[in-house]
């Protein structure tokens, strides 16, 4: 349907070298205010929108002018995570493309899956809040603070004309037309004010319905990604895929007879745990730590990868839980790089069927090298997961730290540490950056 209300729309200018910034946000407001009640706008519904950078500063203005606006809407951007969605003081749509290649889809992953609340209680604590959890106990969150994932959109397709260079470097080639874009964006757009907008409305009921079915194919888009982000970052504090590497490393002969489960730890505590194993009914269970190294970002900027940039993997080596059990032999020696080849094929096999054909169509490779062996335990806490983005693909390199089982001269017996590719980052280089040297704006221009 058509937007069955009168719009009016103003566009804020004059700014400092034409780029919006906080300070002179305010003014631009009011300025706009101003002229469209001249112009004869009798209401106060007012909504504001910004795009990119324009829609943090957007949600900078909700936040301080919340008596001000009914609503806001940021166009491939985003609440960033000092401002908690949920408590947020007005409604706020939150709108992208799954082939955004600035305002990754890894970081509205997050927008979707909480809400960034930090709880204090005798301390800091961090306790997530989850949009899917909002609308199951409230329905109006998926009216009020609805995130939605265009397929095939990219971050240029919300405006219109030559791209501004950064744009061009980093946006990935979309695959749908810029009118269909502009279309799904202007329908999402009216559906949102509609149902935002206070009664008597009698355009609201049909508005979130769209809505609802929104959220409902946006969840479809972003299913994968949650799942493999879950395997290790969790609120149970485990890391499934270093559970799942033990088993690896055991090697074939012996990861039936292997039961893990892990315990994830800061960074700096890892140095203080290793692996145990016991003897069961039906054959060993280890008990593994792990630590994700998570990105700095405190700028909390979209363009750079969201996902950990490693997994600290402390695991029993094969040999040790052969020993353990007595009547069965090691078989081979896996190594860290195989464990990664496996996390790589897992994930391929676990992306969704439009990420996947847009990878093997236009997609650069992950190569994986040797893993590069460290004596010392300390030198292997220092150490960092290599991994080296350039114009042939994402070259990934592991260390590891592997002890005997009868000394102790570089360890405590029995050990086999990796510094793991988490299956996150894999997923993210599947979807975004692995589309960036042949399939950008920038390729598809020249």
């Amino acid at each position: 349907m058509a937007c069955p209300a009168m719009l009016w729309i103003a566009l804020l200018e004059d700014f400092v070298f034409d780029i919006p910034n906080p300070l002179e946000l305010e003014l631009a407001v009011d300025k706009a205010f101003d002229e469209l009640k001249n112009l004869g706008m009798k209401s106060n519904n007012y909504f504001l929108a910004g795009h990119s950078l324009g829609g943090v500063f957007v949600g900078m203005y909700g936040m301080s002018h919340p008596t001000q606006l009914k609503g806001i809407l940021l166009y491939a951007s985003y609440l960033t995570r000092e401002h908690a969605l949920h408590a947020y003081p007005v409604p706020v749509m939150t709108l992208s493309g799954d082939l955004d290649g600035l305002t990754r889809i890894t970081r509205i992953v997050d927008t979707f899956e909480s809400v960034n609340c930090i709880i204090y209680y005798q301390g800091i604590i961090n306790l997530p809040r989850k949009l899917e959890n909002d609308v199951k106990n409230d329905t109006s969150a998926t009216f009020r603070t609805p995130v939605i994932v265009m397929p095939g959109v990219n971050h240029g397709q919300f405006a219109s004309g030559l791209m501004p260079p950064n744009v061009a470097k980093h946006d990935l080639k979309p695959d749908v037309t810029e009118e269909n874009a502009h279309e799904q964006i202007s329908n999402y757009t009216r559906d949102f004010i509609l149902a935002t907008l206070p009664d008597p409305n009698p355009y609201a009921k049909q508005a979130m319905v769209s809505l609802s079915v929104s959220y409902q194919n946006t969840l479809a888009i972003i299913q994968p990604l949650l799942d493999i982000k879950g395997l290790d970052d969790n609120s149970n504090h485990t890391s499934v895929w270093t559970s799942m590497s033990q088993k690896i490393i055991a090697g074939s002969n012996l990861d039936k007879y292997v039961k893990a489960y892990d315990t994830e730890v800061s960074v700096a505590y890892i140095g203080e745990k290793n692996p145990e194993e016991y003897l069961n009914e039906e054959g060993v269970t280890v008990l593994t730590y792990s630590s994700l190294r998570q990105p700095i970002n405190p700028e909390d900027v979209s363009e750079v990868p969201q996902t950990p940039e490693e997994i600290m993997a402390k695991m029993k080596s094969s040999q040790a839980i052969a020993d353990l059990l007595g009547n069965v032999t090691a078989s081979g020696n896996l190594t860290c790089k195989d464990v990664n080849q496996v996390a790589f094929a897992y994930v391929l096999a676990n992306t969704s069927t439009a990420a996947k054909k847009r990878f093997k169509q236009r997609g650069l490779p992950i190569m994986f090298y040797p893993d590069k062996p460290i004596k010392f335990e300390e030198d292997w806490i220092r150490s960092k997961l290599q991994l080296d983005y350039n114009e042939l693909g994402l070259h990934v390199t592991s260390y590891s730290h592997v002890t005997n089982v009868k000394n102790q001269d570089n360890g405590s017996p029995g050990m086999h540490f990796c510094k793991l590719l988490s299956p996150y980052r894999a997923m993210e280089w599947i979807y975004i950056d692995s589309l960036k040297i042949n399939g950008t704006i920038n390729t598809t221009q020249s």
